[in-house]
């Protein structure tokens, strides 16, 4: 008995040690990430070397030598972690060798990328510029005297190609004759993809059925998309679960799951992850508006309009940032600034006819009958029925 709990306890040890790790990488990669954008690339590094056990970060190490043209740093590093994702990793050391026109080298990693599934399609390996300064050796021409794909990868990089050539009814035809053989991750994302161009979204989601497993980030991305736009929020939000589990280390995730939540007036849940996520990125322009609008859903006026402040500072080119300031002087009864903010957001944007009624409702309030009964008309010929009560009621039916 005591044995069982001593190893149900050392069980639960490790598991909480092993999370802990995960967690400290994770942070550490945005960190990292952080920095990049801001161009401190040596910065970075440093902090990723903290974590080089995790490949996660050795990758994002390698991707920076690379970057920084230390190609040979970068091999070194994508050979250290081969055995965990070897199919990127040979990719990788493929492209490198090729930029050192190192040709013998080069097509020995990229053979080993083919012995994986799902190698690289031929056009993305055609499109990679570091190829074409080996392409005229014998060691590539004799690479490409074998067949490298068979038939199934053949038709689908065919209908793949027909898909971004916007040959949808062709794309389509090829890929449904397939369905009719096969049936894989690769195949059902390229059918969801043309259905959902279509404009099918229904017939696009039955190939994106997270009951069957799917793990690719790219293929749940897109069932996210795709429920987000039917209005299905809830059916989204455990979608984006998914990719937090499955895709840690991208950290628009997070960001994406405080919208998601905040539309779905989940308000605590949405600043919490909210919170974690401008924990890495505080300036990013896109979290600071959604906690500006959560900020005004709390009725804290006074921080969200400091927040939009900023906003308006580091863009002036975004209406969104002029129309949830007019809207929050407007719910503030500050007839004049909102007023105001209404028109910096006509001059981007004028054919926005709710703004142009509540442009009109300001000058109102203001007294100015004649200015509001002029933003109304402009409302009421951009098909505002709200703007063409007023009128009617307000402005005799003249101009």
């Amino acid at each position: 008995m005591i044995k069982n709990i001593l190893n149900t306890l050392i069980v639960t040890l490790i598991s909480a040690i092993s999370v802990f790790a995960q967690n400290v990488e994770q942070e550490n990669y945005f960190k990292a990430l952080y920095l990049l954008q801001k161009n401190k690339s040596d910065s970075a590094l440093l902090i990723l070397s903290t974590q080089k056990a995790s490949y996660h970060s050795q990758k994002l190490m390698a991707e920076i030598y690379f970057n920084k043209k230390n190609f040979l740093k970068s091999a070194e590093i994508y050979k250290e972690i081969a055995d965990s994702i070897p199919s990127e990793a040979y990719f990788k050391l493929a492209i490198i060798y090729a930029e050192l026109e190192q040709a013998k080298e080069s097509v020995s990693y990229l053979e080993k990328h083919f012995r994986y599934e799902n190698p690289k399609p031929y056009s993305t390996i055609m499109s990679c510029p570091e190829f074409e300064k080996i392409n005229s050796s014998l060691e590539w021409k004799n690479f490409w005297k074998k067949d490298r794909y068979n038939s199934i990868e053949i038709k689908l990089e065919e209908a793949n190609y027909l898909y971004k050539s916007n040959e949808l009814i062709e794309a389509l035809s090829l890929l449904e004759d397939l369905e009719e053989s096969i049936s894989n991750e690769r195949l059902n994302y390229l059918l969801s993809c043309v259905y959902y161009d279509y404009g099918n979204s229904r017939k696009a989601l039955k190939y994106l059925d997270i009951k069957s497993g799917i793990k690719d980030p790219k293929s749940l991305i897109l069932k996210r998309t795709i429920e987000i736009d039917m209005n299905m929020l809830s059916d989204a939000i455990i979608t984006n679960k998914k990719l937090l589990e499955y895709d840690k280390f991208n950290p628009s995730h997070i960001l994406t799951h405080s919208e998601l939540l905040h539309k779905r007036n989940k308000t605590k849940e949405a600043q919490e992850y909210l919170n974690k996520y401008i924990k890495f990125f505080p300036d990013n322009e896109d979290a600071i508006f959604l906690k500006s609008r959560i900020l005004i859903d709390d009725k804290k006026y006074s921080e969200a309009l400091s927040n939009l402040d900023i906003l308006i500072e580091v863009n002036p080119s975004k209406t969104e940032y002029f129309i949830t300031r007019a809207e929050t002087y407007y719910a503030l009864e500050k007839w004049k600034v909102a007023s105001n903010d209404y028109s910096m957001a006509l001059d981007i944007n004028p054919r926005l006819p709710e703004v142009w009624y509540y442009h009109g409702m300001c000058q109102f309030n203001l007294g100015n009958q004649k200015n509001a009964c002029y933003s109304w008309k402009k409302a009421a010929n951009l098909n505002s029925k709200e703007a063409m009560e007023m009128l009617f009621n307000f402005c005799n039916n003249k101009d």
